[in-house]
C-alpha cells in the first residue's frame, strides 16, 4: 500500500508537470500610454496672435507743406533700428495691403482706433491680405507732421510705440499714409502694421497626429478584443487542453499585436511632442 502511495504521488506530480508545460500563459497588456502634448495652436488653425497696440498717437498742429511717404516712414523706422542695434525691418506687401485698408477704413467710418466699429483688428487686416503671422503689432498716428522723420520721432517718443518700432521678433513691416479730412480737418492718418510670420515657427506632422488618434483607437479596440478573451478564458473547462491552449494562442496573438502597436504609439507620441514643444516655444518666444 505504501508503495502504491508513492506511485500515486509521482504520478500525480508528473500530471501537473505535464498540465504546466502544456499550459499556455498569457502576457500582459502594457501600462497607460502617453498623452499627446497640448495640441500646438496653429494645429487647428486657432492661433491667438499676439497684437501689440500702443494708444494711437494723436498730434495736434496746422497743416505743413510736407508729404509723408511709405518709403521715407519705413527708412526712418529702419534708422532707429539701426541706432539701437536691431536689424532692419523688411517691407511686406500684404501688410501694407492690410494697413492701407485700415486707412480707407479710418477717413471713411471716421474713426481713430485699433479696433474698427465692427471689431475688426490688425492682425485680422493681416490675415485677410493673406499674411498668416505669429505675432503683430500696429501703430497709428494723426496730425500734420512735418515729414516721414518727424512722424517717426513721435512715435519714437512714445514708449508703446517705440516698443513695437524696437521689437526684436518683428522681422516684417506694412505702411500706409495718407491725407484726407477727418473731423472736419485736413489732416494726415499714418498706419504701421508689424508682423512675424508664421513660417518663422517649424510645421507641426498634423498627418502624424491624425495617425497616433487612429491608432490609439485601434488600441482601444483591441483592448476590448481581449478582455473578452479573458472572460471567455476564465469561464471555460480548462480540462480540454486542446480547445483552451487554441484560446490562449488567440488571445496571446492579439495581446502580441496590442503591445507592438502600444510601442509603436509611443515612439510616435514622443515624435509628435517633440514636434509640439519646439513650436510652442517658438510661439512663446515671438509674444515676447
Amino acid at each position: 500500500m505504501y508503495y502504491v502511495r508513492i506511485l500515486l504521488i509521482i504520478l500525480a506530480g508528473l500530471l501537473a508537470f505535464f498540465v504546466i508545460q502544456n499550459l499556455r500563459v498569457a502576457p500582459s497588456l502594457p501600462h497607460s500610454l502617453p498623452d499627446l502634448a497640448e495640441t500646438a495652436k496653429d494645429i487647428l488653425n486657432e492661433v491667438e496672435v499676439k497684437v501689440l497696440n500702443p494708444p494711437p498717437l494723436r498730434v495736434p498742429g496746422l497743416a505743413h507743406k510736407a508729404t509723408l511717404t511709405r518709403v521715407g516712414v519705413i527708412r526712418e523706422t529702419n534708422i532707429e533700428r539701426q541706432k539701437n542695434g536691431l536689424a532692419p525691418i523688411v517691407e511686406n506687401a500684404a501688410l501694407d495691403r492690410a494697413a492701407e485698408v485700415k486707412i480707407a477704413d479710418m477717413f471713411a467710418r471716421q474713426f481713430f482706433a485699433h479696433v474698427a466699429p465692427d471689431g475688426q483688428t490688425a492682425g485680422e487686416l493681416a490675415a485677410a491680405s493673406g499674411y498668416a503671422s505669429i505675432s503683430t503689432g500696429e501703430n497709428l498716428a494723426l496730425g500734420n507732421f512735418k515729414g516721414d522723420q518727424d512722424l517717426v520721432e513721435a512715435w519714437m517718443a512714445s514708449p508703446g510705440h517705440r516698443a513695437n518700432i524696437l521689437h526684436g521678433t518683428f522681422p516684417e513691416i506694412g505702411v500706409a499714409v495718407k491725407k484726407g479730412t477727418f473731423e472736419g480737418q485736413a489732416t494726415w492718418l499714418a498706419v504701421q502694421i508689424f508682423g512675424r510670420p508664421r513660417t518663422d515657427c517649424p510645421e507641426v506632422n498634423t498627418g502624424l497626429g491624425s495617425a497616433i488618434e487612429q491608432n490609439k483607437t485601434a488600441l482601444g479596440m483591441l483592448r476590448a478584443t481581449i478582455e473578452n478573451q479573458q472572460e471567455a478564458l476564465e469561464a471555460m473547462d480548462q480540462s480540454d487542453r486542446t480547445a483552451y491552449n487554441q484560446k490562449v494562442d488567440e488571445y496571446n496573438a492579439v495581446v502580441a499585436e496590442y503591445n507592438k502597436l502600444a510601442d509603436e504609439v509611443k515612439s510616435e507620441v514622443a515624435v509628435y511632442n517633440q514636434q509640439v514643444n519646439l513650436v510652442n516655444k517658438c510661439f512663446e518666444a515671438g509674444e515676447k
